[in-house]
Parts: C-alpha cells; structure tokens; sequence
C-alpha cells in the first residue's frame, strides 16, 4: 500500500503526540516533510551525502553512458549520456525494525 502525504502527515501527527504527549496541528506537520524535503534536496544538489543515523543516507548516485542500437536501424549506435540521481540506503535500524515487523505480522497469518 502507498501512502499518500495527507495520510503521512497524519502518521506524524500521531508519532509527535505518542513521542511528546503534545498536540502538533496538520499544517505544522505537512511544512516539516516540505522543509525536510527542501533541505534533503538542497544538500544533495550541492553534492553532499544526508547520514540520519539508524535511518539511513540520502545519496546521489551516476549511471554511466550506455551505447544502445537504433531499433529502427540496427547499424546505428545511440548513445544515452551518463545520469545522475537520488537514491536512499535504509540504515540498519530502519533495516531491522521493517524486518522484524513484517516477520511478526507473518507469523500472525499462519
């Protein structure tokens, strides 16, 4: 299931209360995921790496260039230039809690 953002923001929402006891509104919510992915950006676009530990880093990553053949005239070599792009490497906390819920709730099913 995908979640969308007005659901996420109701996921933080709820987090904030369970971690803080306190009261967080809606609009607060959805400008902290726009600034984090503001700042997220911004970072990699400098070309730096964002490390949150036990989560995980927000990395860009290259793609070479790649030769392919014109499908419409074998004979002829198209070349797609090197990329790059974002990626994300889930931490080994992060790892561990997907992990371990998914095999509990596994075990539920059975």
């Amino acid at each position: 299931m995908k979640l969308q953002r007005k659901d996420f923001i109701d996921v933080i929402q709820e987090s904030f209360e369970e971690v803080t006891n306190d009261f967080l509104n809606k609009r607060v919510c959805a400008v902290l995921i726009d600034v984090f992915a503001k700042a997220v950006t911004k970072v990699l676009v400098s070309g730096n790496d964002v490390n949150i530990r036990g989560f995980g880093t927000f990395v860009v990553r290259e793609r070479k260039a790649q030769e392919y053949y014109n499908p419409n005239d074998r004979r002829e070599k198209i070349t797609k230039p090197a990329t790059k792009y974002p990626a994300f490497i889930a931490g080994k906390e992060l790892t561990r809690a997907v992990k371990e819920q998914l095999s509990n709730e596994g075990e539920e099913d059975i």
